[in-house]
């Protein structure tokens, strides 16, 4: 089972060598897939001006702008390709980062996105996440992993986050997609990956009557049983599962930092409303509060969708602008 064909970097358009680039790099040296170097820069300050003086020369610092940011670019990437690796690079004018990495991701045929997790503030790693990150793991057909500031080259421990047990919070098949996303990443790392779900009993229930604590049990014993059975199926090893209990966001962060996972792979569904698609809410959570780096997986028909849905989209403004004439 490989990992990916081809793996796209975000690059820092700073010209930082950053935790996420060289995890990019790092698997695919390990996997031979191919890495490409993908930096979307903007500068305000050009943009603004872009009104008050020549196109010309508006054109020109924006290349010159480009420029310092490929020749960087490019020097790092030959000095992989002597390296033996299969990478190539780009720099590209983008106001919206995540917009551009979509766009390259369909282009290109990525299989896996690589970039760092930005927060709003660097002093703390707990603030809250970029609007482009929020944006690109909302909206990314293919996984998207997020590499924390802190990151080690490579993770040690693997968490793969599923709810077989809940068909109705995840779409059909989306959880065998999160372990076949996950086994491969964990072959290259060298890491060890357990497969973890947590049945949703609060601990309020704990004082309900002896009837209610019964059916919980029930459930309890249904839900492990479907845990095993996916499982099975899944070929994943018995001391290889994590079944625990309580909320499902609160157990996954508390297991998380106690058995020092490196990386937690969950899968999002979906839901589109008439201007956005956003995350599942208990992914939302975890992709907010996390502190280990993650892997976001989308369910199949995720491209198919976002793509009938642009086109809607473009089909509504199209509209608009014909009957405003």
């Amino acid at each position: 089972m490989s990992l990916a064909k081809l793996i796209l970097a975000v690059v820092d358009p700073a010209m930082h060598v950053t935790p996420g680039a060289r995890r990019a790099i790092e698997l695919a040296r390990r996997s031979g897939a191919r890495v490409h170097l993908f930096m979307p820069t903007f500068n305000p300050r050009i943009d603004a001006t872009a009104e008050l003086v020549d196109p010309e020369v508006e054109q020109l610092a924006r290349q010159q702008f480009i420029d310092i940011r490929l020749r960087w670019l490019a020097q790092w990437t030959a000095d992989l390709v002597s390296q033996g690796l299969r990478a190539t690079c780009e720099v590209t004018w983008a106001r919206k980062e995540y917009e551009a990495v979509i766009g390259k991701v369909l282009e290109i045929g990525v299989d896996l996105v690589v970039k760092d997790l930005r927060r709003d503030s660097v002093l703390h790693r707990w603030s809250a996440i970029r609007s482009s990150d929020w944006r690109l793991t909302r909206l990314c057909p293919v996984p998207v992993m997020l590499v924390q500031a802190d990151a080690p080259l490579l993770p040690s421990r693997i968490a793969a986050a599923v709810n077989p047990t809940h068909p109705e919070a995840h779409p059909a098949g989306l959880d065998d997609r999160v372990v076949k996303t996950a086994l491969p990443i964990a072959m290259t790392c060298g890491a060890s990956l357990e497969l973890l779900h947590v049945f949703p009993y609060r601990r309020e229930d704990e004082g309900m009557a002896a009837k209610m604590d019964e059916l919980i049990g029930e459930l309890r014993e249904e839900d492990r049983l479907a845990f095993n059975r996916f499982a099975d199926r899944n070929s994943v090893p018995q001391e290889q599962r994590m079944l625990l209990g309580g909320d499902p966001v609160t157990e996954t962060l508390r297991h998380t930092e106690t058995a020092g996972i490196g990386l937690l792979v969950i899968g999002s569904r979906y839901r589109s409303g008439l201007d956005r698609f956003i995350l599942g809410s208990n992914a939302e959570a975890l992709v907010s509060q996390a502190t280990c780096d993650l892997l976001v997986v989308r369910p199949e028909d995720f491209g198919r969708e976002l793509t009938r849905h642009r086109a809607l989209e473009a089909l509504e403004r199209h509209e608009a602008a014909r009957t405003a004439v």
